[in-house]
């Protein structure tokens, strides 16, 4: 039996990240984490990992195993929760600007100079 999970297209690696900044965001602002959002955290970072743009990652989704791991390592950066939650504006945006999402239009290369020798 197919799930609906299943029919669905899978999501695009700015899709994942946009979802990643929810948790990471509210890791940041010092929201109470539960089972819940470890394991999607899990999930995203992973899958994350495994793309496309695994390496163009912030480096504290390579060291931040688990959400509690990260939500250590955001108190540390700054006790300000708006500066925490800019430094993640920051790195996601990064990613998105360096990997745009697979809809936005890609150029087609007719309007380019041809090569002259």
């Amino acid at each position: 039996m197919t799930s609906l999970e299943d029919l669905l297209p899978e999501p695009s690696p700015s899709d994942l990240l946009k979802r990643l900044r929810s948790i990471l965001a509210y890791a940041a602002e010092g929201g109470a984490l539960g089972r819940e959002h470890a394991v999607i955290y899990l999930d995203l970072r992973q899958r994350l990992l495994d793309s496309d743009i695994g390496k163009l990652l912030p480096g504290f989704l390579y060291q931040c195993v688990t959400v509690f791991r990260f939500k250590e390592f955001i108190a540390l950066y700054d006790p300000d929760t708006e500066l925490r939650i800019a430094f993640i504006d920051r790195m996601i945006a990064r990613c998105i600007a360096i990997h745009p999402p697979e809809s936005a239009p890609k150029p087609s290369g007719d309007d380019q100079e041809p090569w002259t020798f």
